[in-house]
């Protein structure tokens, strides 16, 4: 047992440690700022389009259970069935003893799960790098608009991406470590898969990262013997950690559990071919989401990411050529680089050469931010580590790394909270994408326009006002509910001819319907929902 003198000595203990390690003490600092601003932002979004029915997919999850395997509404054909309903669930279980509403419940969980990802990628660049390679790599996941912006809302893409990264970081630890495979080691990265798959199982491809450091690991320990013996060490290893990661996957999948070894296949391959028909906005053009050129998710890519990455690069370039003779190449460090490498740009190679679906922009991609960020970080941290680059030129890396920051987080915060609709400056920022690019493709900007309509009556207008509004997917009568706005005094309603307002989202597919612009849901000029008062409505 702990003294009452050990108790009072752990506080300087505490600060000794940091002091050691001021890293380390700006990483904690951050992590607290960003638990903060998770619990601060995250009902600052709206609804999303697909929020309602993934609220009834993990209700049904939640009965699959109660009711003893009877109420089967989670297993039924659908769009939803072939990805796992993790998240849903746990979402679901929580709202139900939450003092938050339903929503706001998921949308803080969805934040909880971003900054998870950032520890992720803490802990997968300080593992390659030290806790300086970790606090630069977290803080450009942090500072980058798409993973902070979809974080506040986003149930499926930002969980995996937390996941994914916490498997690529396990999947690190082993191609690094030293002696045979450990089941610690083989757990932790079956653990992480599995939660990754329970989300998403068109990620399935993933699972080669842990083949990979594994076998790597394996004919890299030359010195080890006899070898026979340790390939079948590590392949019960292997097995264990996959057979983990298949129960763990299947928790939240009641329709896979009804085929437990054929159905994750099939949702894989169904997955990789979705059977969506729409157009997506790209370059100003419409394009079937089935015949997008070859280079969308790059462009994407290349003008939402923040300036950060771009200097990042130029970094570890000129570390890279100031210090390649003195360099030691350790092979295990290789491989782990490697694994890290793997993850950020084979799935963008494999979308490139397969023309896979792809639509609502970079979102089903995001799991690519946080190893992204982690070479990043690994970059600046070698370029600012290296005493080869004179001072003078480590000074104006970080003057302009500061600059860049800034100039982000400015951006993020004219944007907020709908920081998924960044473009950059070099690309013009969201003005230049305005008509050429998507840009609230969620809906989440339905509430701040429902908002402004319930604070703005029109003067002299019988009550109820009558809403109408384009994407009825999102459950705005949730708000009316929520904000105790009484049906006597505004009523959302299905039909425009019954309407006297009415809100439309920049998403395609929406009517114009006569009558007065009042109002513009907008940032930075850019028009995101128009409220219009509708000409003439009948009864």
């Amino acid at each position: 047992m702990f003294s009452q003198s050990h108790v009072r000595a752990l506080p300087k203990r505490l600060l000794g440690a940091w002091t050691r390690d001021p890293w380390l003490a700006a990483s904690l600092l951050g992590l607290l700022c960003l638990l903060v601003a998770a619990a601060a932002f995250a009902s600052d979004a709206g609804i999303t389009l697909d929020e309602r029915s993934l609220v009834d997919y993990g209700n049904g999850i939640v009965a699959w259970y109660r009711s003893g395997f009877t109420l089967r509404a989670a297993t039924k054909d659908g769009i939803l069935v072939i990805y796992g309903g993790l998240f849903d669930l746990i979402a679901q279980t929580l709202a139900r003893h939450s003092p938050l509403g339903v929503y706001e419940t998921r949308h803080l969980l969805s934040a909880l799960a971003g900054v998870l990802g950032v520890v992720a990628t803490w802990k997968l660049a300080a593992q390659l790098g030290g806790t300086r390679a970790g606090f630069l790599a977290a803080l450009m996941l942090a500072a980058t608009p798409a993973w902070f912006g979809h974080g506040l809302f986003n149930p499926k893409d930002i969980p995996f991406g937390a996941a994914a990264a916490f498997y690529t970081y396990a999947c690190v630890r082993i191609a690094l470590a030293q002696g045979p495979l450990s089941f610690r080691d083989a757990g932790r990265a079956g653990l992480a898969l599995g939660l990754a798959l329970g989300i998403r199982s068109g990620g399935m491809f993933i699972a080669s990262y842990f083949l990979l450091a594994v076998l790597g690991a394996l004919a890299l320990d030359t010195k080890l013997a006899p070898r026979g013996r340790l390939l079948a060490d590590a392949c019960l290893k292997v097995v264990v950690a996959l057979a983990l990661a298949w129960a763990v996957m299947l928790i939240a999948w009641p329709w896979a559990q009804l085929a437990p070894f054929t159905r994750p296949f099939e949702a894989a391959a169904d997955a990789a071919h979705f059977g969506w028909r729409g157009k997506v906005l790209f370059e100003g053009r419409s394009i079937s989401a089935h015949h997008l050129p070859a280079s969308y998710l790059p462009v994407w890519f290349a003008i939402t990411l923040p300036e950060t990455y771009a200097l990042a690069l130029l970094a570890g370039v000129v570390a890279a050529i100031r210090s390649y003779r003195t360099t030691v190449l350790v092979p295990r460090r290789i491989l782990a680089a490697g694994i890290l490498a793997l993850s950020a740009l084979l799935p963008l190679g494999a979308v490139i050469v397969e023309r896979p679906l792809i639509y609502d922009a970079h979102r089903h991609f995001l799991f690519l931010l946080p190893p992204l960020a982690a070479a990043a970080g690994l970059a600046l941290s070698s370029y600012f580590g290296s005493a080869r680059v004179p001072k003078p030129l480590r000074l104006l890396g970080a003057a302009l790394l500061i600059g860049l920051l800034a100039l982000t987080f400015i951006d993020m915060r004219s944007l907020h909270p709908y920081e998924y609709t960044y473009f950059n400056r070099t690309f013009g920022g969201l003005p230049a994408a305005a008509g050429r690019f998507e840009t609230d493709y969620w809906g989440a900007s339905y509430k701040e326009g429902l908002a402004w309509v319930v604070q703005h009556p029109a003067p002299g207008t019988s009550a109820p006002v009558r809403i109408a509004w384009c994407h009825r997917s999102i459950p705005l009568e949730y708000y009316l509910r929520s904000w105790h706005i009484k049906r006597s005094q505004f009523r959302m309603v299905a039909d425009l001819k019954h309407a006297d307002i009415y809100l439309a989202g920049t998403r395609r597919g929406c009517p114009k319907p006569p009558g007065q612009l009042v109002h513009v849901v907008e940032r930075e000029g850019v028009g995101l929902l128009k409220v219009t008062r509708l000409a003439q409505p009948t009864e």
